[in-house]
């Protein structure tokens, strides 16, 4: 397993000394999030879920090889969208190309956990070091609001079938939960993204805390909203909310606090600005 000391994401340490290059190799989503910002841009919107192109699995290795000449400060290539990496089959194709080309680099792989447990095994093989999952909620009448729709393809190359409703979300909360237990126990080492919905979700956030660090992630990230999409009206939660949120919290998991909310095609030091190597907050 690789030093996680390196990686900005999982070790605060590593802030302002280590990079990361997210690859924008997985178009296709499998989850109708009310919050949903993805897309392709020019490079001026902070949002995660967000990409100035598609990177073809063919191009992957040139596409990499140019941003480390640029960025020698980079120890991390992962996946994180712009839609969900694990619904595209190109993101095992560039995962398989940075394990043989990028030996050195940690990777690392960030999903909404609905197909994690099948492919749990399949990203351990392809020298996965750490998985970031979005949990938002235990609790499936308040997914639902949150995660109207879910997808029952396993792929993207397949017809999608779409389930909305409390039984869609308690699937979508059983696979999540089953794919952090099987990452950590195969020696991944697993951080829960929280999105913060003040109102919807803010009541739950301890359960995932709790039910996480139970079944072995390391660290959780909670996330305040981005008001977009369906949410566009809400108000974002302020930073004494979040802070106070996580100093409760951190007895329970350990708390990231240095999250910068990335790009799909998020490049370089975590500090940097908006755009290709962009930030939120």
């Amino acid at each position: 397993m690789k030093d996680l000391s390196f990686h900005p994401c999982f070790s605060e340490g590593a802030h302002g000394r280590y990079g990361r290059l997210h690859v924008p190799c997985a178009p296709e989503c499998d989850l109708s999030c009310a919050f949903c910002g993805r897309g392709l841009d020019k490079g001026n919107t902070v949002l995660p879920g967000r990409a100035m192109r598609i990177v073809r699995p063919e191009e992957a290795e040139v596409y990499i090889r140019g941003k480390l000449a640029g960025h020698p400060e980079i120890r991390v290539i992962g996946v994180a969208g712009p839609g969900e990496p694990l619904f595209n089959e190109e993101t095992f194709l560039v995962l398989e190309i940075c394990r043989r080309a990028f030996p050195d680099m940690i990777l690392c792989l960030g999903s909404n956990g609905l197909l994690l447990a099948k492919n749990a095994e399949r990203l351990r093989d392809l020298g996965v070091s750490t998985v970031t999952v979005t949990v938002n909620s235990l609790d499936p009448a308040v997914l639902t609001r949150l995660v109207p729709r879910i997808c029952l393809s396993e792929s993207a190359g397949e017809e999608k079938i779409w389930a909305e409703g409390p039984e869609a979300a308690r699937l979508l909360i059983d696979r999540q939960l089953e794919g952090i237990r099987l990452c950590a126990s195969l020696g991944m080492t697993v951080k829960v993204n929280t999105v913060l919905v003040p109102g919807i979700n803010d009541g739950g956030v301890e359960d995932i805390a709790r039910k996480a660090a139970e079944l072995g992630a390391s660290v959780q990230n909670i996330m305040p909203l981005i008001p977009t999409g369906r949410l566009s009206g809400l108000k974002a939660p302020d930073r004494r909310e979040v802070r106070a949120l996580q100093d409760r919290l951190d007895p329970v998991i350990r708390q990231f606090r240095s999250c910068a909310g990335c790009r799909a095609d998020a490049c370089g030091l975590l500090s940097e600005g908006a755009g290709q190597s962009g930030c939120i907050k």
